[in-house]
């Protein structure tokens, strides 16, 4: 039991740190970068890393011979198109209603994809809540058991609550595990949905290369700036403990602004001001001493 306990921790810790993850370069749909980005390499075999490796060479081959307009287009109605037509839930039960819609505490673990889902989802609650055809809904659910009047309401409320109640009844490790085995079903169907754009467009299907233009693998290595900080930090972490085991003074942040610390140098007035204020209020110096002997004039010119 102690192991599995163990195993368990330490897979929540690695999910939470996404250690190693592909990452999209350049201008691309944000839809795109975060699914990309969702696939936690620390808990893929070593024949899904392969697979997803293939799939990107073939997706990037697709996003360099297309426009900017058509990579983004095709992207976000793929996505947008997967989420409402791939529910999480057969069956949601009947008492929960939008209005119970609410996060757990501990949604802080969601992948990259989750997060984008979870904002997504809590937009389109927020905006269906609010319309008045939504509380009138209700009431005719309440008394007949069923509506006639409001179908479109009705659409919008079935294809939210799965999802929804995904949210509220689930931890981010749980809705992330869930939606990691829709990724690669995913990235699947948006690969034939560029391919299928490319065919529309009458175009040849570009050959994967060796060198990515949008894609490059992230091992989760801190930088070479991190590295710095953190050496930094483990010193003054160091010096700190010496300080408690010896029962020093430990630093402390009190730091406020003197007044000496205000002194700003005054600024010297320039030659024609000094002159304006010596001819509009003359002041005589009171450090200056008049010579006893002034001098005489000389004939000293020689023709």
């Amino acid at each position: 039991m102690n192991k599995i306990i163990i195993i368990f921790s330490f897979f929540l810790l690695s999910l939470s740190t996404f250690s190693s993850h592909w990452t999209i370069k350049g201008k691309s749909p944000y839809e795109l970068k975060v699914l990309v980005e969702s696939f936690n390499m620390a808990f893929l075999t070593e024949e899904e890393k392969v697979n997803l490796e293939k799939q990107l060479k073939e997706l990037d081959a697709l996003l360099g011979s297309l426009e900017e307009k058509d990579r983004f287009f095709v992207a976000k109605s793929s996505v947008y198109k997967w989420v409402l037509q791939s529910a999480p839930f057969a069956e949601v039960p009947t008492d929960f209603q939008l209005n119970d819609f609410k996060t757990a505490d501990s949604l802080k673990d969601l992948s990259p994809f989750a997060k984008w889902l979870l904002l997504s989802i809590k937009s389109d609650v927020a905006s269906l809540v609010t319309l008045p055809d939504y509380q009138a809904y209700l009431k005719e659910r309440k008394d007949r058991g069923r509506t006639i009047r409001y179908k479109a309401v009705e659409r919008r409320v079935n294809l939210i609550r799965p999802w929804a109640y995904l949210y509220s009844n689930s931890s981010g490790v749980q809705i992330s595990l869930r939606l990691m085995k829709y990724q690669f079903i995913l990235l699947k169907n948006l690969i034939s949905q560029y391919k299928l754009f490319h065919r529309f467009q009458n175009k040849e299907l570009p050959n994967p290369k060796t060198k990515l233009s949008f894609f490059s693998l992230d091992d989760g290595k801190p930088k070479n700036e991190d590295r710095k900080q953190d050496k930094v930090l483990s010193e003054l972490d160091q010096i700190i403990e010496k300080h408690k085991n010896k029962n020093l003074p430990l630093p402390v942040n009190d730091w406020k602004v003197a007044r000496g610390d205000r002194w700003m140098p005054k600024e010297e007035p320039t030659l024609d001001e000094k002159a304006e204020i010596n001819i509009n209020n003359p002041r005589p110096n009171p450090s200056y001493v008049a010579p006893k002997n002034l001098p005489q004039p000389v004939d000293d010119w020689n023709e």
